[in-house]
This record gives structure tokens, C-alpha cells and sequence, in this order.
């Protein structure tokens, strides 16, 4: 008997302990992205529901310098922790819910687009693209289990990045500053504005300060830090190594706004949060068996799994799932995902629809499932679910 696994995660969410990334209480990143597509000379077109846009709006002001500024990583429970009279804490307005799943090139492109998961069709940090039937490491525009080129197969950025950004046809001088191994990548390439690369965070800070003061036209500046993500991963979201990271980040951002105080504006916020893993949370599905109910291998990440079950095998594979995660997870049908607007509230375009396969798997709690090409043994901080840590994110502005 197949159990009802969507009232076992509407439950999680009625009760506090996960959160979908539509609740109408809170503003979202998409909001954001929406914002700043106004606030760049953007005629991007916002809806009448989406009132949360012009309430933003209103709290940012509009500025002839704009700079947006992601801390990977940095969500609500890392910003707790450090001190409140800092320059985060003291300029936090609000907190934002990112989108699902809760990963860095999911949030990206829907930051970079306006749009939500359910419109612009990237799904995860492995996405499945049917065109060429392989699954993709999307934010490196490679294969994940041979690490190909996309270009290999015949594919372009276009292709893949489907949707344009809210730079694309903007008024305002746009320059993105990097960290140098993502400059001017095919993923980030897709903000259309040049990349300019740093090595460290203070570089970006000394390049974006610089940009500003010679700027002579409106200017948008996007500028990005992987560092706070990258530590909490390693050590964990409460590590002293990852409270430290956040600290300089907060330091340099305070050197920024010092330096170009009444010139800019300044608004600071995050892909995603993180929470740590215990040991004993972390499952593993007996490759075997799995490969008995399954059509292709399973993408997404390790706390949102994607699969495409064989028609077959429904039942079998839910108990399969179950067993193996100590029903820490709950395992729904992609028609019960839609009805329940964890990719946004509206309707799939064909790209979106086409990279879902027919199931995934949600963690309930803290559990993440390790398959045999993405070995998380060692990982203690993790993301990609929709537990309040992972997507409370915060709207800092200056």
C-alpha cells in the first residue's frame, strides 16, 4: 500500500518544523530579484499580486549606485550568532525565504532572473537535462559523472539558462565581481554584465569601491562571497571557523560602506542557510535495489532527490526509500509537489516540468541521503531542504 506521504510534509509544515518558500507572510528573494530589476531600469514586468515587489521598493529607495551583494550561505541562524551591533545586524530590515530546493544555482538564477524554480528549470545542484539524458552539474555547465563540457553535447548556455536576466535590458552600468574560478563562466555569464575577478573578499570590496567612485553613468554592481557557505560546510553552521568568516565578511562590508557612505546603497543578502548534520542522519539507498525501480540516476542533492521510478515499481520504491532513510524523508509524486507550490506559486513552463523526473525525496529533518557519485560522509553543514534554517535568509540594506 502506497502511504500518503504529502499529509506527512504538510504536517512537518503545519507544525513549524519545515517551511514552504511560497508562505504569503513572508517577502521572497524572487520579490527581491524583482525589486532590483525596477531599481536598474528594467521594464521587467511585475504582476499585480506581487505587491511584497513594491514594498521593497519602498524600503530601498531608489539610488544612482546600487550594490547587491550574496553572502553564500550566511542564513539567519549564522547571523544570530554574530555580534548585534555589527554592520549586519545594526542595517538588517527583514528576512526573506530563499526558494526550493535551497541551492546555490537554484537561488542564483532565480535572483538573476525574477523568476521562481517552477519557471526557469533549475532544479538543483545536479539537474537532469532530457535533451541529451545525462544529469548535469548545472552550475559548471559539465556532465556530473564524466565532468564533459555541455558543449560537448551539443548544447549552449542559451539551452541551458533558458530565461533572460533582469540586467539584459537595464539602464544602469551592470559589472558582476567574482571570485576568479566563476568569472565570466557560462553560469555566470547568464547576469549578462561583465565579470570582473578577485581573489579575496577585501580585493572585491577594494575593485567594487573602485568601480563606484569612477562610475559616471547609474550604476549596478553585483558582487559575491562563497566563503561562509563553503566554511559551514566543512566545519558546521555554529563552527568558529564559519562565525569568523561571517565576521569579515561583516568587517569588509563595513569598510565598504564607510568608504562610499551616501553614494550607494548597499543591500546584503544570502542563497540559502545551512544546519548541521548528525551522523547518524545520514542514509544511504542500496545501490542494488535502487537501480531495480529506477530509470535513470538520481540528481538534485543530498537533502532533495530527484528520481524518475519506473511505473512499476511506485510502491516498491516508496518502501524501498523509507526503509532506507528511517522514514527521515518523505517521498512525493511531482503532480503532488505542483499542487503544493514548493517550486513557487506558478505554473511550470515545459523546460521546468522536463527536468523533475517523477518523484523526489524531502527531508523531514536534519537527514540528507549520500549516493555512491556524491559521497557527504564528511560534510557537516548542508542545504537544499526546507527546514526554517535553510531558507530564512536576511535583507540587510545601508
Amino acid at each position: 500500500m502506497i502511504i500518503d506521504m504529502k499529509n506527512i510534509l504538510e504536517n512537518s509544515i503545519n507544525s513549524g518544523s519545515l517551511i514552504l518558500p511560497t508562505d504569503k507572510k513572508f517577502s521572497n528573494i524572487v520579490d527581491l530579484s524583482k525589486t532590483l530589476a525596477k531599481l536598474s531600469g528594467n521594464q521587467f514586468s511585475i504582476k499585480n499580486e506581487d505587491r511584497k515587489s513594491d514594498e521593497l521598493l519602498k524600503m530601498i529607495g531608489i539610488p544612482d549606485h546600487l550594490i547587491f551583494v550574496i553572502i553564500d550561505g550566511l542564513g539567519m541562524n549564522i547571523l544570530r550568532n554574530l555580534d548585534s551591533n555589527n554592520f549586519l545586524n545594526t542595517n538588517l530590515k527583514s528576512e526573506l525565504l530563499t526558494v526550493f530546493p535551497s541551492s546555490t544555482p537554484v537561488a542564483l538564477t532565480s535572483f538573476s532572473t525574477g523568476l521562481w524554480p517552477s519557471e526557469h528549470g533549475i532544479t538543483n545542484w545536479f539537474t537532469y537535462l532530457p535533451e541529451i539524458n545525462k544529469v548535469s552539474t548545472i552550475i559548471h555547465f559539465s556532465t556530473r559523472a564524466e565532468g564533459k563540457n555541455l558543449a560537448e553535447f551539443g548544447l549552449t548556455p542559451k539551452d541551458v539558462y533558458k530565461f533572460s536576466s533582469i540586467i539584459e535590458n537595464s539602464t544602469y552600468d551592470a559589472k558582476s565581481i567574482l571570485p576568479s574560478y566563476i568569472a565570466n563562466s557560462e553560469f555566470s555569464l547568464h547576469w549578462q554584465s561583465p565579470s570582473i575577478p578577485y581573489e579575496k573578499f577585501s580585493d572585491g570590496i577594494n575593485i567594487t569601491i573602485d568601480q563606484i567612485k569612477h562610475a559616471k553613468n547609474r550604476s549596478f554592481t553585483f558582487l559575491y562571497s562563497p566563503i561562509v557557505d563553503a566554511t559551514a560546510h566543512q566545519k558546521g553552521v555554529y563552527h568558529e571557523d564559519t562565525i569568523k568568516s561571517a565576521q569579515k565578511i561583516n568587517n569588509e562590508l563595513d569598510r565598504l560602506y564607510s568608504t562610499i557612505n551616501g553614494q550607494s546603497k548597499i543591500i546584503v543578502t544570502a542563497d540559502h542557510g545551512l544546519l548541521d548534520i548528525p551522523k547518524n542522519k545520514i542514509f544511504t539507498i542500496p545501490d542494488n535495489e535502487l537501480q531495480k525501480c529506477i530509470n535513470n540516476e538520481p540528481w538534485g542533492d543530498m537533502r532533495a532527490v530527484f528520481f524518475d521510478v519506473k511505473k512499476s515499481k511506485t510502491e516498491e520504491f516508496q518502501n524501498l526509500l523509507l526503509k532506507s532513510t528511517e522514514e527521515n524523508f518523505a517521498l512525493l509524486s511531482i503532480d503532488e509537489v505542483v499542487e503544493i507550490g514548493l517550486f513557487g506559486p506558478n505554473q511550470f513552463s515545459s523546460i521546468a516540468k522536463s527536468r523533475l523526473g517523477t518523484h523526489i525525496a524531502i527531508s523531514l529533518g536534519e537527514s540528507i541521503i549520500s549516493y555512491k557519485e556524491a559521497p557527504y560522509e564528511n560534510m557537516v553543514g548542508a542545504h537544499s531542504g526546507i527546514t526554517p534554517e535553510e531558507l530564512f535568509v536576511p535583507l540587510i540594506i545601508a
